[in-house]
């Protein structure tokens, strides 16, 4: 089966990881049932902690990795990739800058053997003349917000669309998976 890449491209210090945070804690606000957290590489699941997220988890069966850090002299970016890999995550989630390093390691490691399907997803949106009168603050939250939930429809499509072709499948794995506080 393939697998999908989601990649925040984008310059520097613009809410690429802001974004990529608000799709975890978005799915577990609004999805927690069906979130099963495997492994936290680093960070916290505290909605309010400002630094970066790495973290395995399962969503409607499927195994989700997801890095919010993209910068190329990050310690974690290439480490979470590494692990998302070995871990045979289905869909992988992460950060990544225009050019450089971080969109280089994509280029070179996870697009060319077709095992992943890439799908740059980038966050910013022009914001509207309501917006504009916002905060600075507000206005990157619900730039995250939107990203947010562009990024949750297109897990949501892929998965319908793999479960469709797969249904037997996934259909096993859904009655294998077990509530978190077992």
């Amino acid at each position: 089966m393939q697998k999908l890449l989601i990649y925040n491209k984008g310059y520097s210090d613009t809410g690429k990881s802001r974004a990529l945070k608000a799709v975890f804690f978005r799915l577990v606000a609004e999805h927690g049932k069906l979130i099963q957290v495997k492994r936290l590489l680093h960070g916290s699941l505290d909605f309010c902690n400002t630094k970066d997220l790495g973290v395995i988890f399962t969503y409607r069966g499927i195994l989700v990795g997801l890095e919010s850090e993209g910068d190329p002299k990050g310690t974690y970016h290439e480490k979470a990739l590494t692990e998302f890999k070995k871990d045979s995550c289905e869909i992988v989630i992460c950060a990544c800058h225009t050019k450089g390093e971080t969109i280089n390691i994509l280029k070179e490691h996870w697009m060319p053997d077709g095992e992943y399907i890439p799908a740059a997803c980038p966050h910013f949106v022009l914001p509207t003349k309501s917006v504009i009168k916002a905060s600075p603050e507000e206005i990157y939250r619900r730039i995250s917000e939107n990203y947010a939930d562009s990024v949750i429809a297109l897990i949501d499509m892929w998965i319908d669309s793999v479960c469709q072709y797969n249904a037997k499948e996934h259909q096993e794995r859904l009655r294998n998976m077990k509530p978190e506080w077992d």
